[in-house]
C-alpha cells in the first residue's frame, strides 16, 4: 500500500530530523559564544524547520490521500448493486421475463393475463425508478471525491517541483479510479433509463392489444346481439302467417261445416218430399183398390161412390199437401 509505505517514510524522517535538532541543540551549548560556529547553528536550525514545514505539509497530504482512499473504498461497496455488471443481470432478468409473457400473451391471448403482466411490467419500472436516485447520488459522491484529489495534488504540485513523487502518483491513481466509477455509473444510469423507456413502450403495446381484444369482443357481442334480434324479428314475421293460414284453415273448416249441414238441410227436404211421394201413391193405391171393390155396384151408387172419391181425393190431397208443407216449414 503506497499510502502505508509514504506514512512510514514520513514518520522515520521525522524521527531523524528530530534527533539532529538535539544534536544542535548539544552542540549549540558546547560553543555558545562563537559567532561563527552560532551562524552555522542558526542556518542548520533554519533549514531543520523549513524541513520540519515540509514534513507537516507531507503528513497533510497523506491524511488527505488516506481520506480520499477511503471514500472511494466506502464508494464501491455501497454502489455494488448499482454498478453495470449488476444492473446488466439485472435488467437481463426482466427482459427475458418480459420477452417469455409476451409471447405467450401472442400464442395464448387473455385480458386478464395482459393486465397481470402489465402490473408486473409497471412494478419493474418502479424498482428500476428507485435505483435512479441511488445512482446519481453517488455520482455526486464520487464527483465530490474528484474535486478533492485535484486540490490535493494542486498542493502537491505547490509543495514540489516535479510530480515524480509518491504522493503525486498515489492521487492520480484515485482520481483515475474515480471517474471509472462515473463512467460505470452513467453506464448503469443509462441503462435503467433505457429500460423504463422500453417496459413504458411494451405497456402500451400491451394496452393496445387489450383494447384490441376489447374490440373484437364488443363487436363479436353487437353481431350476436344483431343475429338474435333478425332471429325474433323473423319469427315474428313468420308466427302471423301461420296464424294467418290457421284462420284461413279454420274458415276453411267452418266453410265444409256450413257445406254439409246445408247438405245435411238439402237431404231431409228431399226426405220430406220422397215421404209425401209415397203416401200420394199409397192415397192412389187406395182408391184403386176402393173402385174395384166398388165396381159391381149399380150405376146410381157408382155414380155416389165416384163422387164420393172426388171429394175424398181432394181432401186426401189437400191433406198431404198441408202435411208436407208442415214439415217443411218445421225443417226450416
Amino acid at each position: 500500500n503506497n499510502v502505508s509505505k509514504i506514512k512510514e517514510t514520513l514518520k522515520t524522517t521525522i524521527q531523524s530530523f528530530q534527533e539532529i535538532l538535539n544534536k544542535i541543540d548539544e552542540t549549540k551549548a558546547q560553543f555558545y559564544g562563537n559567532n561563527n560556529i552560532n551562524n552555522i547553528i542558526s542556518t542548520i536550525s533554519q533549514n531543520v524547520n523549513d524541513v520540519k514545514k515540509h514534513l507537516s505539509k507531507d503528513l497533510t497530504i497523506e491524511n488527505e490521500l488516506i481520506q480520499i482512499q477511503k471514500s472511494l473504498e466506502d464508494i464501491k461497496n455501497s454502489t455494488y448493486e448499482i454498478r453495470s455488471e449488476q444492473i446488466t443481470k439485472y435488467i437481463n432478468t426482466i427482459n427475458n421475463y418480459v420477452e417469455q409473457q409476451t409471447k405467450h400473451i401472442q400464442n395464448n391471448p387473455n385480458k386478464d393475463e395482459i393486465d397481470d403482466i402489465i402490473q408486473k411490467i409497471v412494478n419493474y419500472n418502479k424498482e428500476s425508478e428507485i435505483k435512479l436516485p441511488t445512482i446519481i447520488d453517488n455520482k455526486n459522491n464520487v464527483t465530490s471525491i474528484i474535486s478533492h484529489i485535484n486540490k490535493v495534488i494542486d498542493l502537491i504540485k505547490s509543495e514540489y517541483n516535479n510530480n515524480n513523487n509518491v504522493s503525486y502518483n498515489v492521487a492520480k491513481k484515485h482520481e483515475e479510479d474515480a471517474n471509472i466509477i462515473i463512467r460505470d455509473l452513467d453506464t448503469s444510469q443509462n441503462m435503467v433509463n433505457n429500460l423504463i423507456q422500453k417496459n413504458f413502450k411494451i405497456i402500451n403495446d400491451l394496452k393496445n392489444r387489450k383494447q384490441e381484444m376489447e374490440n373484437r369482443n364488443n363487436l363479436h357481442a353487437i353481431n350476436r346481439q344483431q343475429e338474435i334480434t333478425q332471429t325474433e324479428h323473423i319469427n315474428n314475421t313468420y308466427h302471423p302467417h301461420i296464424n294467418h293460414t290457421n284462420n284461413i284453415n279454420k274458415n276453411h273448416q267452418y266453410s265444409s261445416s256450413d257445406r254439409k249441414n246445408s247438405s245435411k238441410t238439402k237431404d231431409t227436404e228431399n226426405s220430406v218430399r220422397y215421404a209425401g211421394a209415397i203416401t200420394l201413391g199409397l192415397v192412389a193405391y187406395y182408391v184403386i183398390i176402393r173402385t174395384k171393390e166398388k165396381k159391381d155396384k149399380d150405376e146410381m151408387e157408382f155414380d155416389k161412390s165416384t163422387s164420393f172419391y172426388d171429394e175424398n181425393e181432394n181432401d186426401l190431397f189437400k191433406r198431404d199437401d198441408e202435411i208436407i208443407e208442415i214439415y217443411m216449414n218445421e225443417d226450416l
